[in-house]
């Protein structure tokens, strides 16, 4: 190998850092005694010189500019629309870390001389076991202890699973757990980077003996503790001095009712941002965030892609289904090559081929356990974790294939993202452009959602849900579904909507909602219902995205058998007199008056609960009580009012 450092190139002028920078003539080909060689060059701009050597050398071993990740810089066309910090042998300057990652070793086939396998850690034993994974597979035993990544190289890869369920060429995702304590005396130590536990989304570039010429930059993405969000952009007082300088000035707010696990921004990326309002996002168009907020507090107060204490997860954090990061494959969207200096490129109208366009739930969970006075991390890996444990905000093309369950008493809400997940034809949302699809939950053939006891799941501004053949939704005791303006729920041919006790479907103005012939529709008790307040739309919005429903009128609907509830609008007033109530009952109307001679056309006489019964009045306006209502001693009324 030949090295020639030609220091202050007089050719080259200085740039403003004080560095020399230039592009010298690279020599295409190289032969040296017949073999084929690597030609590489740098021009070094600014004064880090060893990590420029570095990277221009990590391109003989890796691959050319279409393998920047971890922090890309110039080259081929990507994977997102932001551009992305974190880790790799040949990342560039947006890095969080001065170190390899699990990918580049084992593309390298670099493994420890005491190791029989190229991704690995050990069980609690301490013996070395093999933790390159696949989503599902039957586990000798669910915990592992992550050791030092740059002293011993453990790492656990797990392939994710359902992304080629429609396309079978759409790239496979990983996800990759390594422990970096970052030790005094490392190659990666720097006191400013944080200890422990760092995520990695691999995309594609999984084919060892083929396939080298198909790389996207950033193919390697870091995952941040901070948590995905809709961010809102302000800026800093900026003085002028270079008018395409975007990059200095951006500071990002975020807000708990902005949290976006699946398709939101986190402070290891660059966010993509339509900065000349052409309605394009074109391939340079992304800022550096400079300061962060969240909730009013300030979080980061420096360039967050370039490392931040949230690059990090510590003992006690966990990713699954319900967290923020969550634990599902990324979408993606491929992008233009980046072009030099200050232009901005432009950008592909659609997705390539085997771009992954949805949000696939799934059961893996991975927590953080322990860590040891050692620096030793226990991890534990489960495929079962279908819990949605704590309210969540959702946002983009969701599918379920196996099963969710949304615990007692949370909220669920499907909600319109805000951030870019496509580069043209915004949407305007508030009077904002928006980058991205209405949200649809699918749940898919075969899959369960269940709402437990007392929990609530909004289908909110122009989000669907969509029940497919031989899925099951269920709505237990308490338990709400609402549909509200703008929203849908479609229930396929053969798809099953059960209700238990006293959940309720409710629909409400402006809210959509489309049973086909052939859907099974169990309300298995009295208080079991689907309201439709006034107001509401039969079918789905011609939205361009979804076609409209023409099935019967649902008050003529024949429920499923054994269904002892009730599909009923509220149109009209409901007039209650000479009744008596001995169980439960549920009673629905427009306005309710109840009472012994309230209206004619009815036998005049008391009403009356007889202990144990359990009467629930729901009105939209309001509910009367007139001369003649008598509740006894064990029995429970409960009046609800409004949509």
């Amino acid at each position: 190998m030949l090295i020639i450092i030609w220091r202050r190139n007089s050719k080259f002028k200085p740039n403003r850092d004080g560095g020399q920078c230039g592009t010298p003539k690279a020599i295409d080909t190289l032969c040296i005694k017949c073999l084929s060689g690597i030609n590489g060059y740098a021009a070094i701009c600014g004064n880090d010189i060893g990590g420029v050597m570095r990277h221009e050398f990590g391109h003989s071993l890796v691959g050319d500019n279409s393998y920047h990740s971890g922090g890309a810089g110039a080259g081929a066309s990507g994977h997102f629309l932001p551009n992305v910090g974190g880790y790799s042998i040949i990342s560039s300057h947006n890095r969080n870390l001065n170190f390899c990652n699990g990918w580049d070793r084992w593309w390298l086939g670099w493994k420890h001389p005491n190791k029989n396998y190229y991704i690995s850690a050990t069980d609690l034993l301490g013996d070395e076991v093999e933790t390159d994974m696949v989503y599902g597979e039957n586990l000798s035993t669910n915990d592992f202890i992550l050791r030092d990544f740059a002293t011993y190289g453990d790492a656990i890869r797990i392939k994710l699973p359902h992304l080629r369920h429609f396309n079978g060429q759409v790239r496979n995702q990983y996800l990759w757990i390594e422990n970096h304590q970052i030790t005094p005396g490392s190659v990666e130590y720097d006191a400013t980077r944080p200890q422990d536990i760092r995520f990695n989304i691999q995309v594609g570039n999984d084919d060892l003996e083929q396939g080298f010429e198909n790389s996207r930059t950033n193919y390697i993405v870091p995952l941040s503790a901070f948590g995905n969000y809709d961010f809102y952009f302000d800026t800093l007082p900026y003085d002028g001095s270079d008018p395409m300088d975007f990059t200095k000035r951006y500071v990002a707010i975020a807000y708990d009712s902005t949290a976006n696990p699946f398709t939101g921004y986190h402070p290891a990326m660059m966010p993509a941002i339509d900065y000349n309002n052409n309605d394009t996002i074109q391939a340079k168009e992304h800022v550096v965030i400079r300061r962060l907020y969240r909730n009013g507090d300030l979080e980061i107060d420096k360039h967050t892609v370039y490392g931040n204490d949230y690059d990090a997860f510590h003992a006690g954090s966990k990713l699954s289904m319900s967290t923020n990061p969550p634990s599902t494959p990324l979408m993606t969207f491929r992008t233009e090559e980046r072009p030099k200096g200050n232009e901005l490129g432009s950008a592909f109208a659609v997705h390539e081929y085997d771009d992954n366009r949805y949000i696939w739930l799934n059961g893996l969970s991975v927590e953080i356990a322990e860590k040891y006075a050692n620096g030793d991390i226990r991890v534990h890996i489960a495929w079962d974790d279908f819990k949605i444990r704590s309210d969540a905000r959702w946002c983009g093309s969701i599918m379920l294939t196996e099963t969710a369950e949304l615990e007692q008493g949370l909220t669920l809400t499907l909600d319109h993202g805000l951030t870019p997940t496509r580069p043209c034809e915004p949407s305007t949302i508030m009077g904002a452009k928006v980058f991205a699809d209405p949200t649809t939950l699918t749940c898919l053939g075969g899959s369960i959602f269940r709402q437990e006891l007392s929990s609530t799941v909004n289908v909110d501004y122009y989000s669907t849900l969509v029940l497919d053949q031989g899925s099951l939704y269920e709505i237990r005791d308490g338990a709400t579904l609402n549909i509200y303006k703008t929203g849908s729920l479609h229930i396929k041919s053969g798809a099953t909507l059960r209700v238990l006790g006293s959940g309720r479907v409710e629909v409400h103005y402006g809210g959509n909602i489309c049973i086909e012939d052939g859907a099974n529709i169990e309300l298995l008790d009295d208080q079991s219902v689907v309201n439709l307040h006034t107001g509401y739309q039969q079918g789905r919005p011609d939205t361009g995205l979804y076609y409209t429903c023409t099935a019967t009128l649902l008050t003529e609907y024949a429920l499923s058998e054994g269904s002892h509830g009730r599909i009923q609008d509220f149109m009209e007033d409901r007039y209650i007199q000479d009744t008596v109530y001995y169980g439960n009952a549920l009673e629905r109307g427009l306005k309710i008056a109840a009472g012994r001679d309230i209206t004619p056309n009815k036998p005049v006489g008391d009403v009356i609960l007889e202990s144990g019964s359990n009467v629930i009045m729901y009105a939209e306006k309001k509910v009367r009580l007139e001369r003649g209502f008598a509740v006894k001693l064990g029995a429970v009324l409960r009046v609800r009012r409004g949509l």
